[in-house]
């Protein structure tokens, strides 16, 4: 950058290096994440690129611990809980063991098959309400 070039604080990169070093220069510390600061800059009408954003989303929150990965992992507890009962109502007369339990999921089918698709719809409509909310806010 030449010394009389002027400077354009409406590019998301400048205006954030700025903001970060004016934090920095009253503070003496850099206390606030990337999520916090980009949602400053929006406020200034400075919009982020999407990849800015999305590293700024998953410091705060890695995708590992957001409620789409989590419902997504109780629909498939769920589904697992499904398969395994009907493994067990097919093959449980093989087993001893598993004979009476064979024989109470045989007879409580249509029931049972509700109870355990029950979590499976309620964890999809979480899903669906998580990614919905998330664009709402602008997070997504």
């Amino acid at each position: 950058m030449d010394l009389h070039e002027p400077v354009d604080v409406t590019k998301f990169e400048t205006a954030k290096r700025l903001v970060e070093a004016i934090i920095l220069h009253e503070n003496g510390i850099q206390p606030y994440d990337r999520m916090t600061i980009n949602e400053g800059l929006k406020l200034a009408s400075i919009r982020p690129p999407t990849e800015a954003q999305r590293e700024a989303l998953e410091e705060v929150r890695p995708l590992g611990r957001t409620r789409t990965v989590l419902a997504g992992r109780a629909t498939e507890a769920a589904g697992g809980v499904a398969l395994i009962s009907g493994a067990i109502a097919s093959f449980g007369d093989t087993l001893p063991v598993l004979r009476d339990a064979a024989q109470l999921l045989r007879e409580n089918a249509t029931g049972l098959l509700m109870l355990f698709d029950l979590p499976v719809v309620v964890t999809g409509g979480w899903i669906l309400y998580a990614r919905w909310h998330d664009r709402v806010q602008g997070l997504r």
